[in-house]
């Protein structure tokens, strides 16, 4: 049966789905066919291929309530427990808690990941690039965010329209990424690439885990190890009989290396919230022009609570910094009056985060005693 038209005359939702009623009954976001019989929903087993509806995210999903909030704390003590755990320590059942996670993963909302030092996996360049763009911003946002390399994306508002930051393992790798993703695009105007040279500060949501191997060399590991990491990178909380059927070895194998890993702080669990969502800060990008020392210039910025990174780059300006405040107004006091008042602060520029399109990863060990 295809339906190619139907005319929606009214929608309504009942918890997270959304119901149109059409002239031809009701229908579900995803194409699914209903009926009202004797007061009870009927569910048809078909899928109606409309092009009048279509399943898009809705921003009437994206919220955090109580219960959400009480879950993310729990997942902050330990991003691996289980899901009866979290349901005792919330007060909902296991399935609820399941429910709760798939739907603040899915929409972008939340990621449990497990952070390591770039340096173990290779990674030896990280660059954060501004894109002016021609075409709708979010689009091409979104394809970005699929590329590994692209370890984050967001839409902002100020000098770039979309700001991501590129993980590559040389500068011929960071070249070929940017050349086939970004400069090949007919709807890109212009990007501008800051490479960063020395990590200052990096606390994201205030994140105090900063274990870095600078004093001694990062520990061997071989392929099954690596296979392990970049798994639990995408999904934190994947168990261990999961695990091992991703990465095709044994379930012990896989079990007492995961586990070495964790134990040893090669990894370490960490919960990632989109703080836009969650409506707790006003996120952005500040870059500073300086003169005189950096160092100097660096350990006052360390001091300043709403810096939670701290790069020295290459590029038009000297620091790049991300930010969090609580709104627009003590954004402008911080880049006003908080900033300018630093000894060798020439001048600002500030990117507002309008939209976070791919949370960043965490990295352990990025910053560098000066």
């Amino acid at each position: 049966m295809l339906i190619s038209k139907i005319l929606t005359l009214f929608t309504f939702s009942i918890e997270d789905t959304r119901f149109f009623y059409t002239d031809a009954g009701f229908f579900t976001e995803s194409g699914v066919m209903r009926t009202a019989i004797g007061g009870l929903w009927g569910f048809y087993s078909m899928f109606i291929v409309m092009d009048s509806i279509k399943k898009v995210p809705s921003d009437s999903n994206l919220y955090i309530d109580a219960f959400d909030r009480q879950l993310i704390g729990a997942l902050r003590e330990d991003g691996r427990q289980s899901l009866a755990n979290l349901g005792t320590a919330i007060g909902l059942s296991g399935d609820s808690v399941k429910d709760r996670l798939d739907r603040l993963t899915n929409l972008g909302i939340l990621k449990v990941t497990c952070t390591v030092d770039p340096k173990v996996l290779g990674y030896s360049s990280i660059t954060l690039i501004g894109i002016k763009v021609t075409g709708p911003a979010e689009d091409i946002a979104e394809e970005l965010a699929k590329v590994t390399e692209f370890d984050f994306v967001a839409c902002t508002a100020g000098e770039f329209d979309i700001i991501a930051e590129v993980v590559c393992t040389s500068e011929v790798h960071l070249l070929q990424i940017l050349d086939s993703h970004v400069r090949a695009r007919s709807d890109v105007a212009s990007i501008v690439a800051f490479s960063y040279l020395q990590v200052l500060k990096f606390s994201p949501g205030h994140n105090k885990n900063q274990n870095s191997w600078a004093t001694s060399d990062p520990p061997k590991l071989d392929g099954v190890d690596l296979l392990i990491i970049q798994e639990l990178q995408q999904d934190g909380r994947l168990s261990y009989q999961e695990l091992a059927e991703r990465i095709g070895h044994p379930y012990q194998t896989t079990r007492r290396r995961a586990r070495a890993l964790l134990e040893e702080g090669v990894i370490h669990p960490e919960v990632l919230i989109n703080r836009l969502v969650e409506g707790t800060a006003v996120i952005a990008g500040v870059n500073l022009r300086t003169t005189g020392p950096i160092t100097d210039i660096a350990r006052a910025l360390a001091k300043v609570a709403e810096v939670e990174v701290a790069v020295l780059t290459t590029g038009s300006f000297d620091l790049m910094l991300e930010v969090a405040c609580r709104d627009r107004e003590h954004l402008a006091q911080l880049v006003g009056e908080t900033l300018p008042a630093i000894p060798g602060v020439v001048s600002t520029e500030t990117n507002i985060y309008l939209r976070v399109v791919k949370l960043p990863q965490s990295w352990l060990g990025l910053v560098r005693q000066l």
